[in-house]
């Protein structure tokens, strides 16, 4: 028997059919867009950083898309270049360039080793406190770019079978956070958690609930959809 929540959950997926007919093709082409023309940051190019250009020499003519950079979370001698792939597809430093400054002058390769390791072990909680408040903390990467990190490794083992990941780690950035809220209180009888972690992973399952009932490939798919503009109102 469905939960109250289970129902509302359902309800907002019929209006989501109702409304956007085609939402299969739409969510399908936000997850595969390809943001490559990132790599011409004129603030990027500014700060002229040596590991930077050689990523960017090295993937400027590749599509910069979700599924390139999971592809990438594939092969554990390019887990660090995944993660720095996803930190220009996310657009780091956009507010502030000291972030990207630090992402791109600090070597933080057996953080991102070390992160992969704890979700193929399925430990989401342990990988997301490691980065939020642990000795992985990275200067500048805050939740709605480490959540970035887990998504794209959490995606590819899972697309690897490699892992015993409880559910899909998903990007929880401002925007995303906004929709969870709105969300949260279209769901009758649904509290947001206080703790950081439980806050995701509510969201998460939230996504991934909301995704059986919309038939997406993967609940990445609906974050992509969700992250529309129409859908920020």
């Amino acid at each position: 028997m469905k939960t109250t929540q289970e129902k509302n959950i359902e309800i907002f997926a019929e209006l989501i059919k109702a409304n956007i007919p085609n939402y299969k093709t739409e969510a399908s082409d936000a997850f595969n867009k390809d943001f490559k023309k990132l790599w011409e940051n004129k603030k990027y190019e500014k700060e002229n950083i040596e590991l930077y250009k050689l990523l960017k020499d090295k993937y400027r003519n590749e599509k910069l898309n979700r599924q390139t950079i999971i592809s990438l979370f594939k092969n554990e001698e390019t887990y660090y270049e995944g993660f720095l792939c996803a930190m220009i597809w996310g657009k780091i430093g956009s507010y502030n360039i000291e972030w990207y400054n630090s992402v791109f002058k600090s070597n933080n390769e057996q953080t991102i080793k070390k992160v992969v390791n704890l979700l193929k072990r399925g430990n989401i909680e342990g990988a997301y406190n490691y980065l939020r408040t642990g000795t992985g903390k990275i200067n500048g990467v805050n939740e709605a770019f480490f959540t970035k990190l887990l998504y794209f490794a959490g995606a590819a083992l899972m697309e690897e079978n490699q892992s015993i990941l409880p559910f899909q780690p998903l990007i929880f950035d401002s925007i995303m956070k906004g929709i969870y809220v709105r969300l949260s209180k279209f769901i009758i009888g649904s509290k947001i958690p206080d703790d950081s972690y439980e806050r995701y992973k509510d969201y998460c399952n939230m996504m991934g609930k909301l995704n059986e009932y919309l038939g997406l490939d993967t609940p990445g798919h609906v974050e992509a959809l969700l992250f529309r503009p129409v859908f920020r109102k």
